[in-house]
């Protein structure tokens, strides 16, 4: 698991065991599935993720589109999500 924390909430990308595909949400909302974890995180970037309240604010921070420049393991309070 990666996360990334932001002012609108902490997103998260999680790799399945299985199916090899990464699942992006944001806090305790699950936003899509994908193939390649550069396409999430592109997604993020391009505000079209399907989390409105991400995909239309105007004054965003921009995760790194990096996944290594996110943070490795579970953000804290991850029990609550």
């Amino acid at each position: 698991m990666w996360y990334h924390k932001t002012k609108l909430g902490t997103f998260w990308i999680v790799e399945s065991e299985d199916t090899h595909q990464y699942y992006l949400g944001m806090d305790e909302d699950s936003i899509g599935c994908y193939k390649k974890i550069e396409d999430a995180i592109a997604d993020i970037k391009s505000q079209v993720t399907g989390h409105l309240k991400w995909d239309q604010s105007r004054n965003i921070e921009v995760p790194e589109d990096v996944i290594h420049q996110w943070i490795e393991g579970e953000p804290e309070n991850w029990n609550k999500f």
